[in-house]
């Protein structure tokens, strides 16, 4: 098994990661959208198969919401990655039914071309007929391909992403009141470094 890679999250108050009151009763978000952006983005630097340890640095003061914080970000992925699942499922039989409906246009297709050249007299207007329609039976098929090529990988891509999420280790560090000015020192912001 690969080692895995540690994402630290420095926060001031377990507000700044869990959503104060979830916006819809339909929706399963637990986490604040920019925790779960932040996340998503720092997985998905990470290399593709090391499992996901997150340390999330808080105050003090915000010792013994561990299980809440655990249980908010495990379950908000969860949500998420099987969210993905269903759009990836969706659009796979979408593309397969798209796949069988233009088949059989393209089928019927051919077979008018080939009743028109075989009972039609050809000429200009009935060449430029026979080529449109073969034409226009064969881009038939440019979406099937497309949603059964590309346009699925985001979906899979998402339900990696939150799969490792959801399986994280979350380990918590706690900073005094006299770390905090200490570490804000050693850290300074960017305007202020030479």
């Amino acid at each position: 098994m690969k080692p895995s890679e540690t994402i630290i999250v420095r926060l001031d108050s377990v507000e700044q990661l869990l959503e104060p009151c979830p916006p819809s009763p339909f929706r399963q978000r637990l986490l604040r959208e920019e925790a779960e952006q932040f996340l998503v983005e720092r997985v998905t630097a990470l290399p593709r198969k090391a499992p996901v340890k997150l340390l999330i640095a808080l105050p003090e003061t915000e010792r013994g919401e561990e299980q809440k914080v655990t249980d908010a970000v495990h379950e908000d992925f969860s949500f998420r990655r099987i969210q993905a699942e269903k759009e990836l499922h969706r659009t796979r039989r979408f593309g397969w039914r798209s796949l069988v409906v233009a088949l059989i246009f393209l089928t019927a297709a051919m077979l008018l071309v080939q009743l028109m050249k075989r009972y039609l007299p050809m000429g200009n207007l009935m060449s430029v007929m026979v080529e449109g329609l073969t034409v226009f039976a064969w881009v038939a098929l440019w979406r099937p391909g497309e949603l059964l090529l590309y346009d699925w990988y985001p979906f899979k891509r998402d339900v990696r992403l939150y799969r490792k999420l959801e399986k994280s280790e979350i380990h918590f560090s706690y900073d005094t009141q006299e770390e905090k000015p200490a570490r804000q020192m050693a850290n300074p912001p960017a305007a202020l470094s030479p």
